[in-house]
């Protein structure tokens, strides 16, 4: 396996451009090229210097791999090849086996942003470890990483404190590599329930009358801040970013198609209060648990 960043790190994009054929037309301080990405036939919209590339006109965006795929019309292990020739030989970039490992996980495993975004949590595991009835035997065994809580009878009066050992840290992990069919079925039916959950909401801020009256506070903030073209603009973003994390981390089922390991780039643009109107999305979406979603 190739090192890819490595690659990228020693890869200057105007250099493998013209390696490519790609015609570079100078600007003063600016490059320009014809968009790879979409049939361009007006040179302006499309910039690129020593590390990415970016058209105004289809918003494509990308680095040296994402810009060797467009041109190339190849997928992203031939790009890798194609750009590490380039950069002086594949050779100089495979890596030991013990490394190869290593590098495979932390490209296909699924990122803490990914997780956050589809709502997965990976928090670890404890097992019983036993009882104390010692309040500074508690405290000592909290500030030893143990999981220390009271148990209450029904009528909350104190019976003991519960100690519990930590015994896996990252239980996501073990299961992507003890079973990855199963780690990608779950990681699949997170992907599919955010895509239900923003096209509801989407359909909600776009039509506050599906809401009782007591929701439409929220609802009419959200659209004070943000037009319905952002509204849709985002939400269909994050959408995307979700179906992009199942094609690559899950089953594929939730993308509409089924999973492989190439990677993909695509760099979706947002407004600025993006962060805003999800946050308000997910308000309105947690809000209550009878609201008719």
């Amino acid at each position: 396996m190739l090192d890819k960043e490595a690659i990228r790190q020693n890869a200057d994009l105007l250099v493998v451009a013209e390696e490519l054929g790609v015609d570079i037309y100078r600007r003063g301080s600016k490059s320009l090229i014809y968009c790879p990405c979409h049939n361009d036939k007006n040179l302006g919209s499309c910039f690129i210097n020593d590390k990415e590339f970016y058209c105004y006109s289809c918003h494509a965006k990308g680095d040296v791999f994402r810009f060797v795929q467009a041109v190339m019309n190849v997928g992203f292990p031939q790009a890798l090849r194609i750009v590490a020739d380039i950069c002086g030989g594949a050779e100089r970039y495979e890596l030991p086996e013990d490394e190869e490992i290593q590098h495979y996980d932390a490209l296909h495993f699924i990122s803490k942003k990914s997780q956050d975004l589809i709502g997965l949590q990976n928090r670890p595991v404890y097992v019983h470890a036993g009882v104390t009835y010692d309040y500074e035997e508690a405290i000592a065994l909290r500030r030893d990483g143990y999981l220390v809580e009271e148990e209450l009878d029904k009528e909350d009066n104190f019976l003991c404190y519960s100690i519990q050992k930590k015994a896996d840290n990252n239980p996501l992990y073990r299961l992507y590599k003890e079973d990855k069919e199963l780690y990608r079925e779950l990681v699949d039916d997170f992907c599919q329930r955010t895509i239900d959950k923003y096209l509801s909401v989407l359909d909600i801020l776009r039509n506050p009358s599906l809401l009782p009256e007591e929701y439409q506070g929220a609802i009419r903030k959200v659209k004070s801040m943000c037009s319905d073209m952002e509204m849709a603009s985002v939400i269909s973003g994050i959408i995307k970013e979700v179906r992009e994390i199942s094609l690559t981390h899950g089953a594929g089922r939730a993308a509409g198609f089924h999973s492989n390991d190439e990677e993909t780039n695509a760099t979706i643009p947002r407004p600025a209060n993006a962060g805003i109107l999800t946050a308000a999305a997910d308000s309105i979406w947690n809000s209550k648990s009878e609201a008719p979603f």
